[in-house]
């Protein structure tokens, strides 16, 4: 073995001992230090103007990525894992025995996956040609969102592939090689002053496209695999698939996947309408610049995602197999540790974002912004009730509960939206942090009371019925 092979394994040896939790948050701290460094190569080449547009830009992708995790991820997710504990899955192994979670299963859901890129490439060809035909100038933005969005919705789908089985280093890989790509072909762009928002959105794309290929070679074997199709299977995998021995089978894994994520669809999609309304109105009712100046502190508060969407990845399959295998007690016992971890770990990053937001903003704007602490501190203060709602807005998903997840969010944004008409023309970007905060305050609250309520009725409903018995 040469020394560079040496080299490489013990890399390799010492990304597997880091474990799952701390590859989660390097991963996610990969993908939001990427996107906060575009963030300051736009505005500080293209200005704040420039910063909002590609704000709305990147919110209507996170829109799209939402739709499609709750509709073919998170579905694919449980359903696997369920399998996993009854046994239907291979000792030691990722393999399933049956197709039912199987990886002819996994193909299908990459090619309903491979829907959602072209339903955004279809949606964005058409307001690229609507914007062309009224003569404005966002054509070259539409068009440039045609190109990335496909491609970045295949890139969130091999995140989430990877996620769903655990398998934390090669997920780390790709979020490295896409990263590297983006900021190398933006920097490229920079020095040669070709940098805009329409090209970097090409960039983007470009760097999942990229992406996206190696991971396809990488799991050709797995996704090309025959499984071959038992007519014995579990009642659980009768129930979950109905069709997928009879004709049109994407469509009824699909129809499958809407009755588990249809509540997480739509919680999904009401929660990134808020942010991209948010952003929309600064940009497009109120200033350009006070549009810029919200990304930009919204952007240096989202340095916390590491932790906030780090550790939210590993939620679901963790509760699902709380779920599966150990004791509402054990899952409740979990939620409230990862309730506490989540609200210790974005106290300390919240104050650290208070204290030195300033010098960080100081990277997209050198001239001083007003109110820019109150905007920090009321951002990561919303930021921090956010995360510490997370754990039990997954396990109601987990425990087949997800609409009593929905209704909260209703609530929050409505106030939310409200909140935003209200201050969002006097206050601006400070009117806009608040609505953002009031929101998630109840969000958070109303959360964690409906957990705890199916918790308890639970509980209530088995003694009632070991006392009959």
């Amino acid at each position: 073995m040469s020394s560079i092979q040496k080299s490489r394994w013990r890399l390799h040896r010492l990304i597997i001992k880091l474990g799952d939790k701390w590859l989660a948050l390097i991963e996610q701290g990969t993908q939001s230090a990427t996107n906060f460094l575009t963030m300051i190569l736009i505005s500080s080449f293209c200005g704040l103007e420039a910063l909002g547009y590609y704000a709305v830009g990147r919110y209507v992708m996170l829109l799209l990525g939402g739709m499609q995790n709750s509709l073919v991820s998170f579905p694919y997710t449980i359903l696997f894992r369920q399998q996993r504990a009854e046994g239907s899955v291979e000792l030691g192994s990722d393999r399933p025995r049956s197709v039912g979670a199987g990886l002819g299963y996994a193909r299908r859901h990459l090619v309903i996956s491979s829907w959602f890129g072209g339903l955004a490439l279809v949606l964005f060809l058409a307001s690229g040609l609507a914007t062309s035909v009224a003569q404005t100038s966002y054509t070259g933005l539409c068009l440039a969102l045609s190109f990335a969005t496909p491609m970045y919705l295949m890139r969130e789908f091999s995140r989430r592939h990877e996620f769903a089985h655990l398998r934390i280093p090669p997920a780390t890989y790709l979020s490295v090689i896409c990263a590297t790509l983006q900021l190398g072909g933006l920097v490229w762009l920079r020095y040669c002053e070709l940098l805009s928002v329409e090209m970097a959105f090409v960039v983007v794309g470009l760097s999942c496209f990229v992406t996206n290929a190696v991971w396809l070679i990488c799991r050709a074997a797995e996704f090309g695999r025959t499984i071959s199709r038992s007519r014995t299977s579990t009642s659980s995998l009768r129930a979950s698939e109905p069709t997928a021995e009879q004709g049109g089978e994407l469509a009824g894994i699909l129809v499958s996947n809407w009755k588990i994520g249809k509540w997480i669809f739509s919680t999904q999609t009401i929660m990134d309408i808020l942010m991209l309304a948010v952003q929309s109105t600064l940009v497009f009712f109120v200033d350009e610049t006070a549009g810029g100046i919200f990304a930009a502190c919204f952007a240096v508060v989202s340095l916390c995602n590491p932790v906030v969407r780090g550790l939210s990845n590993l939620l679901t399959p963790v509760f699902a197999k709380l779920h599966a295998e150990a004791t509402s007690d054990q899952l409740v016992g979990s939620v409230k540790k990862s309730t506490l971890g989540f609200a210790g770990l974005l106290l300390v990053l919240g104050a650290a974002v208070v204290l030195f937001g300033d010098h960080l903003i100081g990277f997209f704007y050198d001239k001083p912004i007003e109110q820019l602490t109150h905007i920090l501190f009321v951002l990561s203060l919303s930021m921090l009730v956010q995360a510490a709602g997370l754990p039990a807005f997954h396990a109601l998903n987990t425990i087949g509960q997800p609409r009593k997840a929905f209704a909260p969010r209703v609530v929050g944004v409505i106030v939310g939206a409200l909140v935003l008409a209200l201050w969002g023309v006097s206050l601006k970007e400070l009117g806009a942090s608040y609505s953002l905060l009031i929101a998630n305050l109840l969000i958070t609250g109303l959360t964690g009371l409906r957990f705890w309520n199916s918790i308890n009725q639970n509980r209530y409903s088995a003694s009632s019925s070991l006392v009959s018995i």
